[in-house]
């Protein structure tokens, strides 16, 4: 037995008109803080940065920034000293940087209704040489060179600052960079390994984070290993050299331990390097200027600068014959030709119909019958 029942009508609405239409929906916009996004930095006076804003967002988005003096610009942007600079991709460059260029940035992207804000903190150091009066100074760091160079930094704040380290040249270094020599470790703590003493200066450690930053310099002082010298200095006199081909000789002898490498670097800035000579090579000397012999081992390294002054003079006729000359013909005539010179000029003779004489002897059976009756000697003389 079946019963039967009766359905009330349904109605179906689309879901599409339940939505807004698509011009009427929300745009959105979001910056992206990204593990290589380093929102504190530091900077060293005359050099240069990079803040790397990474936007995303619905539609097209406006990018702007404040600056720490309160000023805002908005991409893409030039400043009329090309000084500072913005993209649409929101990088903010600044060159030449100065402690006025300290402070928070602030970037800002918005889209429609939708804003969102990332903060920067730049702190601009000077280089990394002896710390004005007053400010705070770790103790020295004192030690023998060839070793490694421990320098702690420690640090705290919220969020985690991040370190960075200011070297005697100026450069900048922390976690992320890449260096043979010097690594920071993630306490903060800068190594030198196989320390040189041109290692010997100021280096300062910069902590900061998007709301501020600290510094503390440490000196390091390192000293040159007993019996450790590289290189001996000798003196050395001019030493006189004419004609072609002369030989001279520059003496560097170097010593140390370990065992110095010598090298040399002539006045054209070539590097030759005196334990891999280059058979056959020869150098040709075309004008005065400084040699420099460097020997270095991984304990340091000396150098001692030669000179070289080639001595030129250019050729000259001294004594000059007369305009006119009168002989009976089938004699011999003899014409003087005194000349001097460094090195040494080479005298010929134009006779008039063109043809070049120089020293052929008569004896010259090589000669033809007309160029043997015409000899230059040594002096000149034809």
């Amino acid at each position: 037995t079946f019963r039967s029942y009766t359905v009330p009508p349904v109605t179906v609405q689309s879901l599409v008109s339940l939505t807004e239409p698509l011009k009427q929906r929300r745009r959105w916009v979001m910056i992206e803080s990204r593990n290589d996004t380093r929102l504190s930095q530091v900077g060293v006076v005359g050099g240069g940065i990079r803040m790397n804003c990474s936007v995303r967002s619905s539609g097209n988005v406006s990018v702007k920034w404040m600056l720490p003096d309160g000023s805002k610009l908005e991409a893409p942007y030039r400043s009329s000293d090309n000084r500072i600079t913005a993209s649409p991709n929101g990088l903010l460059v600044v060159t030449a940087v100065d402690h006025s260029d300290s402070g928070a940035y602030y970037c800002i992207a918005q889209v429609a209704d939708d804003v969102s804000v990332l903060p920067f903190h730049l702190t601009v150091e000077e280089s990394s040489t002896a710390p004005p009066v007053g400010e705070e100074v770790a103790e020295p760091v004192v030690g023998v060179a060839g070793g490694s160079v421990y320098l702690p930094c420690d640090a705290s704040g919220s969020p985690d600052p991040d370190i960075n380290w200011i070297i005697p040249n100026s450069s900048i270094i922390n976690m992320r960079t890449n260096l043979s020599k010097m690594q920071v470790a993630s306490n903060g703590t800068l190594i030198i390994y196989h320390s040189q003493l041109s290692d010997n200066g100021y280096y300062k450690c910069v902590a900061g984070n998007q709301h501020g930053a600290d510094s503390l310099a440490t000196k390091v002082t390192l000293t040159r290993p007993s019996g450790a010298l590289p290189l001996r200095k000798y003196s050395s006199r001019p030493q006189p050299a004419e004609g072609v081909s002369t030989k001279i000789k520059l003496e560097c002898q170097s010593q140390g331990h370990p065992h110095p490498r010598t090298t040399w670097v002539l006045p054209d800035r070539t590097v030759v390097h005196a334990d891999a000579p280059t058979p056959g090579r020869r150098f040709l000397i075309l004008a005065n200027g400084d040699f420099l012999c460097v020997a270095r081992n991984k304990i340091g390294d000396d150098y001692v600068p030669l000179k070289v002054s080639i001595l030129t003079k250019p050729a000259k006729i001294e004594q000059r014959t007369q305009a006119n000359q009168k002989v009976m013909y089938g004699s011999d005539l003899k014409v003087d030709c005194v000349a001097s010179g460094l090195p040494n000029p080479k005298i010929q003779w134009a006779l008039p119909d063109g043809t070049m004489v120089n020293s052929v002897r008569k004896t010259d059976s090589s000669s033809s019958s007309r160029s043997r009756r015409y000899v230059v000697f040594d002096n000149g003389t034809l």
